[in-house]
């Protein structure tokens, strides 16, 4: 013990050529991305003229200037869903801006893209929830738009959706909201706070709250369907939590009934 204490005194490195080793990998990996995103691009170039174009009108070009990646995150390994090619991918994003700049008043879709729009909002015993919509963060891959579900202001619960052309997820719709992401913030702090949000909304898991305020969402765009991604296609899926995802995804569309298509 009183070694590893005069190593940290002196600032010692035990292990000089393994950070450097680890260094390299961090870049080659980071050179191999950049690689991947501009192989795709430049495959792909038709949408991403499209995606260009698109980025040059006002409410979004404004995103552009202060998030630059925010244009080309359909071009990287994870977006949405696993499975996607990148045309799919491009499409879905195109799509998802495309119709709310078509459908949304100017003021709205402003709002939605740098704040939160908030949907209802109501307090109890000294304590407040609300359901707020807007561009997801910080998980924007995950999807487009996000509702956050937050007690006395702080989110402890996401939901995730994009609106997408229903032929990628096999639906004969004309167009879909794909549910992606349902999570709790991680952390037994939010835990704690999901059940307290849960005991203030006489029960009702945060879960089907942010389902019910999806469906209104549905309602108001005109969209019959929604689409809901399986746990081992959510880009955040991992094996050493797979049985979180499968409870917190697979188990709970079960529980809606959601009926299983094959395109994951």
């Amino acid at each position: 013990m009183a070694l590893k204490s005069d190593l940290v005194a002196t600032g010692m490195d035990m292990f000089p050529k393994a950070r450097s080793i680890v260094t390299d990998s961090q870049e080659r990996s980071v050179l191999g991305q950049c690689l991947r995103v501009l192989l795709r691009a430049l495959t792909n170039f038709g949408a991403h003229r499209k995606v260009f174009r698109l980025f040059k009108l006002l409410p979004f070009a404004e995103v552009a200037r202060y998030n630059p990646k925010f244009a080309i995150k359909y071009l990287t390994d994870l977006y949405l869903t696993r499975g996607l090619t990148v045309s799919e991918r491009a499409t879905c994003f195109l799509h998802h801006y495309d119709r709310l700049y078509q459908t949304l008043p100017e003021r709205v879709l402003h709002q939605s893209l740098h704040f939160d729009v908030v949907l209802f909002e109501i307090s109890e015993s000294e304590q407040s929830f609300s359901v707020t919509m807007g561009k997801s963060r910080p998980c924007d891959k995950e999807g487009e738009l996000s509702l956050f579900l937050r007690l006395n202001g702080e989110t402890v619960f996401t939901l995730s959706f994009t609106i997408i052309p229903g032929r990628i997820v096999k639906s004969d719709a004309k167009e879909v909201l794909l549910l992606s992401r349902l999570q709790s913030m991680p952390g037994c702090y939010y835990s704690q706070r999901v059940k307290a949000a849960t005991k203030i909304m006489h029960r009702v898991h945060p879960r089907a709250l942010l389902i019910a305020a999806l469906e209104g969402v549905a309602v108001a765009l005109g969209i019959d369907e929604v689409a809901a991604v399986c746990a081992e296609n959510q880009v955040s899926y991992c094996e050493e939590h797979s049985d979180l995802f499968k409870h917190g995804y697979d188990d709970f569309w079960k529980e809606l009934r959601m009926v299983e298509n094959g395109a994951g």
